[in-house]
This record gives structure tokens, sequence and C-alpha cells, in this order.
């Protein structure tokens, strides 16, 4: 079976500030299995988020290289990686004028980059996206008359409407209260194990099982490096992999 996703020896820098060198990414190598929940956790300014701008794409490596599904990450168009890949931000924009189910919709234009209007398949899989999500009752409302957890709510559905086998989500339970939070990660793990959904996430630890890993990631003492390790849910592996940059896979997964 192909990898969903994989980086191999990834490098990526900011650019210096103020005479400081840009914080730096180096030689990270991992990969994603088919059907797995991959959590990357970490202080802050540790380069989660940087993370997922590289996979999807926002941001490109210096060196190294990212696959999906086997395929290189720079050879793939914006409309094939946006049917690859969902991302559900950190942070949702205010002032979009724009209605709910207008923006849940916006996750259908991969599927069909050169038309203007939306079919009856589009509105179907918007429906049922934001009944996942629990905001089809909010459908007609305004984005800027909702609060911010509505609002993270409805960019996952608009996600999910997009059908992606991989799905990245940056702080996905981030401005919702706990009903919302175990509400979502509940949806999260059914369409992991209903749907084989691949799913990684940043800052989420509450969706651990059998087919759950976790990446943390370290600031190091010097501001333009970074060391990477893998550790299971519960930490066994750290020490072994601080130094290589490496994730290893198999004898060490935690099955608990």
């Amino acid at each position: 079976m192909t990898t969903p996703l994989e980086f191999r020896e990834v490098g990526f820098a900011y650019a210096a500030r103020d005479g400081r060198p840009g914080f730096a990414i180096r030689d990270l190598s991992f990969s994603v299995g088919a059907g797995e929940i991959f959590g990357v956790i970490g202080p802050n300014a540790s380069g989660k988020t940087t993370l997922i701008r590289l996979l999807s794409r926002v941001l490109v490596p210096a060196r190294g290289e990212i696959l999906l599904a086997g395929e290189s990450l720079g050879g793939l168009s914006r409309a094939a990686v946006a049917r690859r890949v969902a991302v559900v931000p950190q942070d949702v924009p205010s002032g979009f004028p724009y209605t709910v189910e207008e923006l849940v919709l916006m996750g259908r234009f991969p599927h069909g980059p050169g038309r203007f209007f939306e079919s009856d398949e589009d509105a179907r899989e918007a429906r049922e996206a934001m009944a996942a999500a629990a905001v089809l009752e909010l459908r007609g409302e305004a984005l800027d008359r909702l609060s911010a957890g509505e609002r993270q709510r409805v960019m996952l559905a608009r996600a999910l409407c997009q059908h992606a086998p991989l799905l990245v989500l940056d702080e996905p339970t981030a401005h919702l209260d706990l009903r919302h939070q175990a509400e979502c990660v509940g949806l999260l793990r059914r369409l992991n194990r209903g749907a084989g959904l691949t799913i990684v996430g940043r800052a989420w630890r509450s969706a651990s099982g059998p087919r759950t890993r976790s990446w943390r990631s370290r600031r190091s003492s010097r501001s333009t490096a970074a060391a990477w390790w893998w550790t299971s849910i519960r930490p066994v592996a750290a020490s072994r992999c601080r130094s290589s940059g490496r994730i290893p896979r198999g004898g060490d997964r935690d099955t608990a």
C-alpha cells in the first residue's frame, strides 16, 4: 500500500530578522501510514505549524522531498494537492462576506476548478459535511455572526467537504468548548475508523488509540536548529531518536 505522506530529509529555514538567524528545520524524515492518526506535539515556536504549512505546500522546502501517495508534492498542481490534503487552520479568518453554506461549498472547488456553479452532488456533499460538523442549522448564517467555536466547526465542515484522503488539523479543538471538543474528537475518530481517513493533527492528544502515533518537536538551545523525535502516546522512544531526526516505525509503537 502506498504511504499517504512521507518527508525525506526535508529542510526549511525562515529568513534572518534583526540580525538573528531564522528558525530552521533540518533533515526531517518521517512517514504516516494509511489510516493512522499522527499527532504533532511540542512547545510554542518549535515548528509545528511550519510542518503543516510544508505538507500543504503553503511553504516550499529548501531541500529534501515531500511525497503524497508516492508523488512529489512539488510536482502536483494546487487543485491536485487540495484533492489529496484538506486543512483545518488554527485561526479562522474573519471578514469573509459569505454564509456558512457558501464557505463549506468552497471545499468542492478542487473537484471541478473550471466550474462557476455547484452541482447537486456538491450541495449534497456540503449538507452531509455540515451535518457531521454540527453546523447544518447555521447554513444560512453569515460567518461574522458566528462565535469563534462555530467558525472552527465550519472550517472543519469545509475540509470534510473536500473528501481528501489526508486530513490535516492545526489545533482542531481551538476555540471549542468542552462539549464540542469531545464531539470534534469523536467525529474524527469515527472518520478514521469508518472511512479509513488518515489524520495529521497538531496538539491533539485526546484521540489516542491503536492507530495513533505522536511526533514531538522541541526547540533547541540555538535559534537556528530544532531537535525532532518520535514518541508514542507514552514517550518510550524519545531518547533513541533525538539525535537522528528520524522517526522509527514498527516495534516501538504504542498499541495500548
